[in-house]
């Protein structure tokens, strides 16, 4: 059999004395020759349309994970990886490549399909290698798209070996698949990480004549915290839309702290001393024209 065949028929990867179970010696000197297969390390061959990821685990001879499982998933990842992220079994030593990134760790069955890390081992892996903001705003993509349900993902983490069970219970109970977007999930973890709790994700606040969802929502102090990305805002439609709305809030009594995604990344320590003075004006009053919230983690 042709060596090119073999290895298509093998997934796409397979190693050298697999392939010359198959096919002769000669095929697979030839298929490389004329590019239809590649060597993608020492004794470990691939075909050249196989995505970079699968690639590179393969010849590492392990699976792609963490991050770059979380972009296969297409779950939400607030910084691209700028390496490949594969898992290896425990006292394996593959071959050093550049933009590989290699984690070991002993993976069930159950935790890989088809080369790569499943939603919920992924989400577990990324809370224990991800900044906690980045590693919350992958979980609740994971429950916003139904690809986890928070209660499985909690006993997911605390069944974790000690080392790890810390951080990604951590994330797990921090975790809200309410977040719109990934900007949301971020601004509420770097509150939560701060201590500063009470907020709802989403949360419905009703005004004369309309309902309008506030990213994070204090129900009790009527404070909202409002992730601001340009794209919502670059034409005069969407403009005047929020000035109506903000001014209604206002008048309906709420206080509303509106960040970009710039200074939530590069003046956290701004945005958490803004919110904490804000709600500081605030004693926590009877909750009143609010649909029944669901009150994120943290400490209020």
């Amino acid at each position: 059999m042709d060596a090119h065949e073999v290895i298509r028929r093998l997934g796409g990867t397979a190693p050298y004395d697999v392939v010359v179970t198959h096919a002769t010696q000669a095929s697979l000197r030839r298929a490389v020759r004329e590019g239809r297969v590649l060597r993608l390390s020492r004794g470990v061959y691939g075909l050249p349309e196989l995505p970079v990821p699968a690639a590179a685990a393969a010849a590492v001879r392990g699976v792609v994970s963490h991050v770059s499982a979380a972009r296969i998933h297409g779950l939400r990842v607030p910084t691209a990886p700028s390496s490949v992220h594969v898992t290896v079994r425990p006292g394996a030593r593959p071959p050093v490549l550049p933009q590989v990134t290699v984690h070991w760790s002993r993976l069930a069955p159950s935790d890989v399909t088809d080369g790569v890390t499943t939603v919920l081992r992924t989400v577990l892996d990324c809370a224990l290698t991800l900044p906690f903001g980045e590693a919350v705003a992958v979980a609740d993509s994971a429950l916003a798209e139904q690809m986890l349900v928070k209660s499985d993902l909690i006993v997911a983490a605390y069944a974790q070996p000690p080392r790890r069970r810390g951080r990604c219970v951590r994330v797990a109970e921090a975790a809200d698949g309410g977040a719109d977007t990934m900007f949301e999930s971020f601004t509420r973890a770097l509150l939560v990480d701060a201590g500063v709790g009470g907020f709802v994700t989403q949360l419905p606040v009703l005004l004369p004549g309309f309902t309008v969802h506030v990213d994070l929502g204090d129900p009790y102090r009527r404070v909202a915290v409002e992730a601001e990305g340009f794209e919502y805002h670059s034409d005069k439609v969407a403009f005047a839309r929020d000035c109506e709305r903000y001014t209604e809030l206002a008048a309906a009594d709420w206080l509303v702290c509106r960040f970009t995604w710039a200074q939530v990344r590069f003046r956290p320590e701004w945005v958490v001393d803004v919110v904490r003075r804000t709600r500081g004006l605030r004693a926590p009053q009877p909750r009143r024209h609010l649909a029944t919230p669901r009150v994120a983690t943290g400490v209020s």
